[in-house]
């Protein structure tokens, strides 16, 4: 294989340095814009390459000693060779360059970006653990199979709740597991714990099961629906659809705000669980549907607000046009990956929207995930 000398010029999506070879573009995983590396090639393309990370010629001068000593073998972080203050100046200019070269909006027309964040570590309550031959739990080394095992004082992201459920060697029934705890402490296992899980956030009861999704970050969540009612300027009186509504996170808060609507997931069991929890919080005016976002109709409808929180795929065409058509005056729109909404938001742009407001949600401190959450007005 291939070895090549180079120095980061930027950080780009996926916890990748950038770096260039006689003129050709090579991704190197845990390095810092100034770091000068030596690299081995791993991967060709036709226009890039990708590289693992040797050695560190010359460190960047953002570089710290990371926390914890599984860095950079683990597959689980991407950011603690530098402060949390980098990380998200680097968050947020990896969502600028995007804005800029997928969604073509001039430097003059972007929003302020607002950063939500909390503490760095211990903010996970759940999480997909794997179980080793020897019985610890653990993580994947990157881009491998391989499991590691969590470092003597566990995972630094997990909570301390999850950190001491997971200290137990035991035999490995399964080699992976959903692992989660809720709002008293109680700790469930996809292999062995039966249910539901019940969350309590904005005073709102999320009772689910442990495969449904539901945000991770304990520390954000209640924040994340407050500025989800913010944006979409929820009031008594606001008509609004939530499409992507999992067990009712957004829709049921809505709803608590005064608001009346809709919420749509082609999942069974999130819809089982959405009318479940809308019938113990007597959510009132809110209603659950479970339906294809990308083919349900409308039909009479006129929302003033709409809401979505989709994969990381982002929104289909078929979905866009169907918010253009329904031409609620608000949009907001949560989304987990900057180049899939940035492709979006383009579309919206073009169809008469304009960008208000937006805020980087770090909802995976350490970790390259982005999440955003625009308002879009028309």
């Amino acid at each position: 294989m291939e070895t090549v000398k180079l120095t980061i010029e930027k950080a780009v999506y996926g916890g990748y340095g950038l770096g260039r070879s006689d003129g050709k573009v090579i991704f190197v995983p845990c390095t810092l814009p100034g770091d000068c590396v030596e690299t081995t090639i791993t991967a060709v393309k036709k226009d890039f390459s990708y590289g693992t990370l040797l050695r560190i010629i010359t460190p960047s001068k953002e570089r710290t000693a990371p926390d914890c000593p599984n860095f950079a073998v683990c597959g689980g972080c991407d950011y603690l060779h530098c402060s949390y203050e980098t990380e998200l100046r680097i968050k947020k200019s990896i969502v600028v360059d995007s804005l800029l070269r997928t969604a073509r909006l001039k430097p003059e027309d972007l929003p302020e970006i607002a950063v939500m964040a909390s503490a760095r570590y211990g903010y996970r309550s759940h999480a997909t653990v794997k179980r080793g031959g020897d019985g610890t739990a653990g993580f994947f080394r990157r881009d491998s199979t391989v499991h590691v095992p969590f470092p003597e004082k566990g995972c630094l992201l997990l909570s301390p709740v999850l950190i001491e459920a997971l200290r137990k060697k035991e035999e490995a029934a399964v080699n992976e597991f959903r692992i989660a705890h809720d709002h008293e402490g109680a700790v469930y296992r996809s292999d062995c714990t039966g249910g539901p899980l019940r969350e309590i956030e904005q005073g709102i009861i999320y009772d689910r099961d442990i495969s449904c999704f539901f945000q991770a970050n304990r520390l954000l969540r209640s924040h994340m629906l407050a500025a989800a009612g913010e944006y979409g300027s929820a009031a008594e009186g606001v008509d609004f659809i939530d499409l992507a509504c999992g067990v009712g996170f957004f829709a049921l808060y809505l709803g608590a705000l005064g608001a009346e609507g809709t919420g749509v997931d082609i999942d069974r069991k999130n819809i089982r669980w959405a009318l479940h929890n809308g019938k113990i919080n007597r959510a009132g005016p809110v209603g659950f549907v479970r339906a294809d976002i990308a083919r349900v109709s409308f039909a009479g409808k006129n929302p003033g607000l709409i809401i979505a929180d989709p994969p990381r795929a982002g929104l289909s065409l078929k979905t866009r046009s169907l918010i253009t058509h329904l031409g609620p005056g608000l949009f907001v729109y949560v989304s987990c990956d900057p180049a899939t909404f940035s492709r979006d938001l383009r579309h919206f742009l073009e169809n008469g929207y304009r960008l208000a407001r937006l805020a980087l949600l770090d909802m995976f401190p350490g970790t390259y995930h982005i999440e955003l959450m625009a308002r879009l007005e028309r």
